[in-house]
């Protein structure tokens, strides 16, 4: 059997409260177990990638070898606007 690790998290209010709700139904007996079970879905099912630069660029040349769409892509262009973005400036 493995080995319990503890760990703190902070979770975005909405998903908080989405795991008290789910203790308070009674489909899980605590926090941990509702975690617990998110993880082992997202595990089970293969979790993504990082997105990193390389691994957008093998996307896009991918999307470019496959023809399926006209039109010219930017990759460089469009990292750059990512990197502008509210959400990426921290």
């Amino acid at each position: 059997m493995a080995k319990d690790d503890s760990l703190t998290l902070t979770l975005p209010e909405p998903l908080a409260e989405e795991v008290r709700r789910a203790v308070q139904r009674g489909d899980y007996s605590t926090a941990t177990d509702v975690v617990t079970a998110a993880l082992n879905v997202w595990i089970e099912r293969g979790s993504p990638p990082a997105m990193t630069t390389s691994r957008l660029r093998e996307l896009v040349e991918e999307a470019e070898r496959s023809d399926d769409e006209e039109g010219d892509f930017d990759l460089d262009a469009l990292l750059a606007e990512a990197r502008n973005t509210p959400e990426t400036k921290r």
